[in-house]
């Protein structure tokens, strides 16, 4: 139950202040899918690709 309680918190918190504040942003090393799923192997991170600059977010990890 803690840890639902907590996702639900992390995303409020993240609709209200409309920021990525657990994110960086980088461009994967070869700027392909398999360029991104090596990077997912090397940080075991969840990643989103954002289409409009041709990078994805890394979002850290998050200790529940």
């Amino acid at each position: 139950m803690k840890i639902f309680i907590r996702i639900i918190l992390l995303l409020f918190l993240i609709m209200i202040l409309n920021v990525d504040f657990l994110a960086l942003s980088q461009e994967s090393e070869t700027g392909s899918i398999q360029g991104l799923v090596q990077d997912i192997k090397k940080n075991p991170a969840v990643k989103v690709i954002d289409t409009t600059t041709n990078t994805y977010v890394t979002t850290i990890p998050l200790l529940l």
